[in-house]
C-alpha cells in the first residue's frame, strides 16, 4: 500500500501495530481486573505523562495533529458535529485545521470532562490543559454544551432537558475520555460528576452510562490516530482507547471489544463450517473480507467473530463480532468503512472496525466461539508481506476451513483492487457465466389505448410509462437476491377501469424460454393502485443478469408467448446475485456521498450538497422507507435493527450503500 505523506505512514504504522498489546503495557499484568487493574494503569498513564503541554500554543498546536480528520489531513474532526452541508454551520463535523480561535464560525478547545466540574476547578494547566481531555469542537457548539451533564439518548448532539447528549458517533470518544480523566486525576474527576445516571456496581464513582456507551460505540480511527501521537507529545496514553475491554474488567457492565484478546494457538476445526472466501488488500482504505457458507444449513452468525494478528505476532486481537443469519450457499461481505464506494456497494455490512485495517502482514482469523477455524496469512509469521496490495480468492474446489495458511494450495492471487468477484463464492454451482439470451419469442397486445402497465418497480428499478402500443423493451435492471422478493405493479387506464390479469416471467436458468415453473406473479385485477407481489427466487437460478416479462392481458389469463388483443407486455432486465443484497453496480456513479454514523440507531446523516430521492430497502429486497436528502438527515427510528440497502438517485446518480441498524 503506497502512502504520499510520511506523517500518514507513521499514523497508518502505528494504527496497525497497537493492536496487539503494545509495549507500552509490558510493566502492567493486563489480565488484572477490579482494583489491581485500574490502579496499574493509573500509576502507568501517571508516571509516563512526563511532559504538561501549555494551553497556547500547545494544545492547540497538538490538536491540529491528533484530531486530523482520517480523509481529509487538511481539516480536523469536531466533536459533536454532525453535518457539512445543511444549513448551520454549526453542526458542522469538520472545519479546515487552521480554522481555529476566537469567535463564531471557527473552532475552538472543548473540555470533555468541563474545567469547572472538576474538584477543585481544572483551569488551564496541568489537568486542565491534558490533550487527551481536549478535542475541536465548533465554537458555538462549545458554548451550547458548556459545562452540562452527560445524558442518555440517540440521534445527534443536542440538549436534554437540560443535560447533553454528544450523539451516536461520539458517545464512545466521550466514555473512555471520562475514563482516562478519572485514573489519571483521581477523586478530582470524578466520572459521576459529568453524567446523568446510575452507579456501577462495584464503584459508586463510575456511572453505568459511561460503561455502556463505551461498549455500544466502538474505538474509532480518530481516537486510534491521537493515542500514538499524544504519546510522543505528552508521555501517555489512553488505555481505554487502546483496549475498551479494560473498563469491564475494572467495573463491569456489558462487554466491551477486547482489543488485546487472548493468545490462541492453532486448534484442529471439528468438521465442516464457515470459511473465508475472498480478502481484499487494495490501494488505500479498500478492505474487504468474504465468508462463505457451504455447510448445507443456515449459520447464526452470532457465534463467529473475525480478529486480526498485527504484524504476524503477538496474539489475536481487534475482535469483530458477526451478527445476523447467512444460508447455505450464500456469502457474507464485510467491507472497511473508509473503503471507495464502488466496493462498499458490495458489502452485506461495513465496519470500522480495527480487525479491518490489515495491510497484508496481519493474519485475520475467523473464530467460531473464540476457536479459530479459518485463516489467511502466516500466524506467528511476522512482518513478511504475504498479500500486500493483493485480492485473495479462495480456489473452487475448497469447501471447509483451514488453519494453517496454504496460499499456493486454495488460493488465487488477483491485481490490486480486483473485487468482481465479491458476494458470489467460486465454489458455488450457482455462479454459472452463462450469458443471457437475446432470441426470447414475442408478446405484444393488438391496442393499448385503453389499458397499459403504467408503473413497475422492483430491486431498485422503477420504471413509470402510459400507452406504448402494446410492447416495449424497457432497458432498466432490477438487482434481486435469491430468496424472497417484492414487485409492484400497476394498470393505467384512459376511461374506466377493466379487468386485467397480470403474468411475470423470470428466465431463471436462462435458457431463453419462459417455462412455467418461472412465472413468478399470476393474479387479476380491476384497480388502478399498486399492487404488491412478493415472489421466491431459487437457489438454483443463475446468477447475473437474465430476462423478466410482464404481462397485462385484458379479461382472459395470458400466456408468456402470445399476441391478444388488449393490454400490454413490458420486458426488463433482472441482474441476480447470490448475495443476501443485490450489487447495485450498474449505472452507479463513484461520489463523495458518505453515511455516519454507520451502524445507526436513530437518525442517519447525509454528509453531501447534492439531493436525492432515497429508497431502503430490508434483506428481502422489500422498500421500508422512501423519501428524499433535503435536510440530510433520515430518521429511522421507526426501523427494526438489521442490514438494508439505501438507494440514492436523481438526475444523474444512482448511488448504493449498506447501512446498520441497531436498537
Amino acid at each position: 500500500m503506497k502512502k504520499q505523506l510520511l506523517f500518514f505512514i507513521l499514523l497508518i504504522t502505528q494504527f496497525c501495530v497497537f493492536a496487539q498489546v503494545p509495549a507500552y503495557y509490558n510493566n502492567v499484568n493486563v489480565d488484572a481486573t477490579g482494583t489491581t487493574l485500574k490502579n496499574a494503569l493509573a500509576s502507568k498513564i501517571t508516571s509516563t505523562h512526563h511532559t504538561n503541554l501549555s494551553y497556547t500554543p500547545g494544545v492547540w498546536n497538538a490538536l491540529r495533529q491528533t484530531d486530523l480528520d482520517p480523509s481529509n489531513s487538511s481539516k480536523v474532526l469536531l466533536i459533536y458535529g454532525y453535518n457539512d452541508f445543511d444549513s448551520d454551520f454549526h453542526n458542522d463535523r469538520t472545519r479546515g485545521k487552521n480554522d481555529y480561535g476566537g469567535g463564531q464560525d471557527v473552532w475552538n478547545r472543548e473540555h470533555v470532562y468541563p474545567k469547572s466540574l472538576g474538584t477543585p476547578n481544572l483551569g488551564t494547566s496541568g489537568a486542565g490543559a491534558d490533550a487527551h481531555n481536549l478535542r475541536p469542537a465548533d465554537a458555538n457548539k462549545n458554548s451550547t454544551r458548556g459545562n452540562r451533564k452527560f445524558v442518555d439518548n440517540s440521534g445527534t448532539s443536542r440538549i436534554i432537558n437540560g443535560n447533553w447528549y454528544p450523539g451516536d458517533e461520539w458517545k464512545g470518544d466521550v466514555a473512555r475520555m471520562i475514563m482516562y480523566m478519572y485514573l489519571r486525576y483521581g477523586n478530582r474527576c470524578l466520572p459521576k460528576n459529568v453524567g446523568v445516571g446510575s452507579s456501577a456496581s462495584s464503584d459508586s464513582n463510575m456511572l453505568q452510562l459511561f460503561l455502556e456507551w463505551n461498549a455500544e460505540d466502538p474505538v474509532s480511527p480518530l481516537e486510534l490516530q491521537r493515542n500514538p501521537v499524544l504519546e510522543g507529545l505528552q508521555g501517555n496514553r489512553n488505555p481505554f482507547i487502546d483496549n475498551p475491554a479494560f473498563a469491564t474488567a475494572i467495573w463491569g457492565g456489558p462487554q466491551a471489544e477486547d482489543r488485546f484478546g487472548s493468545g490462541t494457538t492453532n486448534p484442529t476445526p471439528s468438521g465442516d463450517d464457515l470459511f473465508i472466501s475472498e480478502y481484499v488488500e487494495g490501494s488505500s482504505n479498500n478492505k474487504a473480507i468474504e465468508i462463505v457458507n457451504k455447510t448445507g444449513n443456515t449459520v447464526n452468525l452470532s457465534n463467529y467473530s473475525l480478529k486480526k494478528q498485527s504484524n504476524g505476532s503477538g496474539s489475536w486481537s481487534s475482535t469483530y463480532s458477526l451478527s445476523g443469519t447467512l444460508a447455505n450457499n450464500e456469502t457474507y461481505v464485510i467491507v472497511y468503512t473508509y473503503a471507495s464506494s464502488t466496493l462498499k456497494s458490495k458489502a452485506d455490512v461495513t465496519t470500522n472496525s480495527s480487525a479491518l485495517t490489515f495491510n497484508g502482514n496481519d493474519p485475520v482469523g475467523l473464530f467460531k466461539n473464540n476457536t479459530l477455524i479459518d485463516v489467511v496469512g502466516n500466524y506467528n509469521g511476522g512482518s513478511t508481506y504475504f498479500a500486500q496490495n493483493t485480492t485473495l480468492e479462495r480456489k473452487s474446489s475448497v469447501s471447509k476451513g483451514n488453519t494453517t495458511f496454504n496460499k499456493s494450495g486454495e488460493w488465487n492471487s488477483l491485481s490490486i483492487d480486483t473485487y468482481s468477484g465479491l458476494g458470489s463464492f467460486g465454489g458455488s454451482s450457482s455462479t454459472s457465466p452463462t450469458p443471457t439470451p437475446t432470441n426470447y419469442c414475442t408478446s405484444k397486445g393488438s391496442d393499448s389505448s385503453y389499458e397499459w402497465i403504467d408503473y413497475v418497480a422492483l430491486g431498485g428499478m422503477t420504471n413509470s410509462s402510459s400507452d406504448n402500443g402494446g410492447y416495449i423493451d424497457v432497458n432498466k435492471t432490477a438487482y434481486v437476491s435469491k430468496g424472497s422478493n417484492s414487485i409492484t405493479l400497476s394498470a393505467g387506464f384512459s376511461g374506466q377501469s377493466y379487468t386485467e390479469f397480470w403474468n411475470v416471467w423470470i428466465d431463471f436458468n436462462k435458457n431463453g424460454t419462459f417455462e412455467s415453473s418461472e412465472n413468478v406473479v399470476k393474479n387479476s385485477s380491476s384497480s388502478s393502485s399498486n399492487r404488491s407481489f412478493t415472489f421466491t427466487i431459487p437457489s438454483s437460478a443463475l446468477t447475473g443478469t437474465t430476462k423478466m416479462r410482464v404481462s397485462m392481458k385484458y379479461d382472459a389469463d395470458g400466456t408468456a408467448c402470445e399476441t391478444f388483443d388488449y393490454g400490454e407486455v413490458e420486458d426488463y432486465k433482472v441482474n441476480i446475485s447470490s448475495a443476501r443484497f443485490a450489487n447495485t453496480n450498474e449505472n452507479v456513479i463513484t461520489s463523495t456521498v458518505s453515511f455516519y454514523p454507520n451502524p445507526v440507531t436513530t437518525v442517519l446523516n447525509i454528509n453531501s450538497s447534492t439531493t436525492y430521492n432515497y429508497t431502503i430497502y430490508d434483506m428481502l429486497g422489500k422498500v421500508v422507507k422512501k423519501g428524499n436528502t433535503e435536510t440530510k438527515q433520515i430518521d429511522v427510528q421507526d426501523m427494526k435493527s438489521g442490514v438494508y440497502s439505501i438507494l440514492l438517485e436523481n438526475n444523474s446518480e444512482r448511488i448504493s450503500e449498506r447501512i446498520v441498524i441497531r436498537k
